[in-house]
Order: structure tokens, then sequence, then C-alpha cells
């Protein structure tokens, strides 16, 4: 019993219940218009291609369409109840993160009640956001669970290595924000998410010692949006759908 009060239970049950009962009827869409371009030219690039061109509309997101073809092979294809699928995977995991996060980041000194209260009402509030609406249900929109999801890991193994549980933490954290970097131009923002959680544990005397490791992330920062920048191109199809 013990067990089922654990914060990170309390998030994963709330994530994994308010998810299917909010946008569970999302398995049963079709695609949409932007489907409908981004697939056929995703099962007719090569994989060099895919991580050395743009998107259909110009951006660069290869590691989205990464995923997705992995998944079609996972699957059988790119149809629409697995897309679906995808996207309410992807908005319950950060749901969750966001809950376990939300348990870790409160000061010291806190009850585990406390921490379970903190973890289900974040996760809570999360789930119930208004706008992961859109999100949830355009298979095309999956990189904003997935970017989220990976923003709000990164901030939670960034913590756990700040917290003496060992530099791979922050290893993690790091692949995570190149990753995110990867999946969605708003990716490029996790680095200084991690940096901001630094500066806001030092001024909560959070950590008993100073990190370089910002100067790592900083970086990261520096090269994810020349990267981007120099990668974003035309594309191979225009706005003037009909």
């Amino acid at each position: 019993m013990r067990f089922l009060t654990r914060p990170a239970v309390i998030s994963a049950g709330i994530a994994l219940l308010i998810t299917g009962m909010l946008y569970g009827d999302a398995l049963q869409l079709p695609l949409f218009s932007d489907d409908l371009v981004q697939i056929p030219w995703l099962e007719s690039i090569s994989w060099r291609e895919l991580w050395t061109s743009p998107s259909p509309y110009g951006y660069y997101r290869p590691l989205w369409y990464t995923i997705w073809r992995g998944w079609a092979r996972l699957v059988g294809g790119l149809h629409p109840r697995g897309l679906h699928l995808l996207n309410l995977i992807a908005h319950a995991v950060a749901t969750w993160l966001t809950g376990v996060l939300a348990a870790r980041w409160l000061r010291r000194g806190c009850t585990r009640v406390e921490r379970t209260y903190a973890a289900g009402l974040a996760a809570l509030f999360f789930v119930l956001f208004p706008f992961s609406r859109q999100a949830v249900a355009w298979p095309g929109a999956v990189y904003n669970p997935l970017v989220t999801a990976m923003a709000a890991a990164a901030v939670l193994t960034y913590d756990l290595g700040r917290a003496g549980r060992g530099r791979g933490w922050v290893v993690a954290a790091f692949v995570l924000a190149v990753l995110a970097s990867l999946t969605y131009e708003s990716g490029i923002l996790v680095a200084p998410l991690v940096v901001a959680a630094e500066l806001s544990g030092r001024a909560r005397d959070r950590w008993a010692r100073q990190s370089w490791w910002v100067l790592v992330f900083i970086g990261l920062l520096v090269v994810s949006w020349a990267l981007w920048r120099s990668m974003r191109g035309a594309g191979v199809a225009a706005f003037g759908l009909t």
C-alpha cells in the first residue's frame, strides 16, 4: 500500500487515467492535411536524406521523423491509429514526468505526503492543460509532448546528478537536451532550461557545491541553434495546399 502512494506512482496513475479519458477518442480520428504531405515524403527518402535535409515545410526535425519511421517498422506502417497512439503515449509520459519533477523539486523538509500531493496536482494540471488538445489529437504535432517529456526528464536527471547520484545523470540530461534540439525547434530551449534550473538550485541552496556543467549546456545552445539555422531550408512543399 505504501508503494501506491509514492509520487511517481500517483503521477503515473493520473497520467494514464486522465489521458485515456480525455484523449482516448483520438484513436478513432483520421490523418490530417500536414500528415498527408509528410508521410509520403518520409516513406520516399533515405536515412541520409532524413538527417541532412529539411522537412517538407523547411524545418529541421530529424529525430521526430526517425521516431515515426521506427514506429512504422514496429507496427507495420504509418497508420492513423498507431500514430494517434504514439501521441497519447508521449502525452502520458510528459504528464508523468511533470508530476515526478514537481515532487522532486520541493524544498528540503517536505513530507512524503506533501510530495505526493505535489506530484498529483502537477500531473493533473498538466494533463488538463487546454492547449494540449491539438498536440494530442493531431499526429503531426507529436513533437510537442515529446519535447515536453524530454525537457522534464532533462531537468529531473540533472537534479539527480547534482544531488550526488552520480555524473551519469548529468550526462543523461545533456543527451536529452541534444535529442530535444533534434526533435523540434523549441527543443533548443531545453539546454537553457537546465541552466535556469542550476541557477534556481543555487539560489535556494539546493546543492552544496557549484558546477561548471552549465557552460556545457550553454555551448549546446549555441551549437544547436547554429545547426538548426544552417539546416533549415525551403523544404519540398509550400503552404498553398488544396
